[in-house]
């Protein structure tokens, strides 16, 4: 946790890679002026804070500045722990009083992270207040399901507006008509994160037992005839729909369609710390590439393994099913290049998507 709080850089080795250490960048576009609090309560009972400032307000020479600036008390002579962590009451209130919400409430230990904005480039508070619950909310949906993180905006005249468990459904259903993803935006897109928390919310609970630990599961049968999806999530933060071996959607094309949210957290076992290796540096994003060839197969091995468990669970396909209206017919108008066969340009390409079949009298 010091190390953490020291710099704001979670502690990474040479096989993993990441940014701020504050998870896909929820706030950090949001201000010019960047500035980051922690706290947190240790196992004995003490507080501990720290801050990081990134100063990007000015200009010199038509070039963007920036540069870093820590929240300490002090410096060691120490290289691996250079800073001097403010504690207990040198801590600023606003962290030690939400500290001491979260123990009067749980009894236990806690994190606070507050992010202090200027210079905001939003045209309305209303405005950014919705940038920030859209990018939490897609991005740690199963966090505040499980009611393991709760998330406050603090406008200028002192008023708040919270995220929680108990509006997270309401502020996820707003953003549902969001249907695609940009270069810019790799995350979730509000629809696909909404149909990730009604599969947390709704589906049915399994659990896994791979070589290198245990994996928590959703299944959710998707009845209108939908597309079959696998998410992941790590420590209750979204971190890919796109998964490897196994797990790739095609692999189940014999199954009723379906929709599956893997949870790791620090019970998970090894596994979660070979995802953690393999992830980008916006965690958003699964490269097993990365991987050194032992954490590589065993990551294999477990997904086969929850492939194996999902297709017990999913019943198959009947070869008698079709849906007419879900045919699509594109005609491709390119040149014949670039190693393509003649005879494909200007050919139909079938998609379909399988229910059960039934006459006009609605029987099978």
């Amino acid at each position: 946790m010091e190390a953490i709080l020291a710099d704001g850089l979670s502690v990474k080795n040479s096989e993993s890679t990441g940014a701020v250490g504050n998870g896909h960048f929820v706030v950090i576009p949001a201000s010019d002026l960047r500035y980051v609090l922690y706290g947190g309560r240790t196992i004995d009972g003490k507080i501990i804070g720290s801050g990081h400032a990134i100063l990007a307000s000015h200009q010199t020479k038509g070039k963007l500045k920036s540069k870093d600036g820590f929240f300490v008390k002090g410096f060691n002579s120490d290289l691996f722990n250079p800073h001097l962590i403010p504690e207990d009451d040198e801590v600023p209130g606003y962290i030690s009083e939400k500290l001491d919400w979260i123990y009067e409430n749980w009894g236990s230990t806690g994190t606070v992270i507050a992010v202090p904005g200027f210079n905001f480039l939003r045209e309305n508070e209303s405005s950014l207040r919705d940038v920030i619950f859209h990018a939490a909310s897609s991005s740690f949906f199963a966090s505040f399901e499980k009611e393991e993180l709760e998330l406050e905006v603090v406008n200028g005249a002192g008023h708040t507006s919270s995220l929680n468990s108990m509006n997270i459904q309401t502020v996820l259903e707003q953003f549902s008509e969001e249907k695609r993803r940009t270069k810019r935006n790799r995350f979730l897109t509000g629809s696909r994160a909404l149909m990730a928390y009604n599969t947390m919310k709704t589906g049915k609970d399994a659990t896994v037992e791979t070589d290198v630990g245990k994996v928590s599961l959703k299944l959710r049968r998707l009845t209108d005839g939908g597309r079959t999806r696998i998410d992941l999530c790590r420590n209750g933060m979204w971190i890919s729909d796109d998964l490897h071996g196994k797990l790739r959607e095609y692999q189940f094309a014999g199954l009723m369609p379906f929709h599956c949210v893997l949870l790791l957290d620090h019970d998970s076992g090894e596994i979660a710390k070979i995802i953690r290796k393999a992830e980008g540096p916006l965690h958003c994003d699964i490269n097993i590439k990365k991987l050194q060839t032992a954490d590589r197969n065993k990551l294999n091995s477990a997904f086969n393994a929850i492939a194996l468990k999902i297709k017990e669970l999913v019943p198959e396909q009947s070869s008698d099913q079709f849906k007419v209206h879900d045919v699509m017919a594109i005609t491709s108008q390119g040149i014949s290049s670039g190693g393509r066969r003649s005879a494909i340009v200007g050919s139909f390409k079938e998609l379909d998507r399988k229910v059960n079949r039934v006459d006009s009298s609605g029987k099978g």
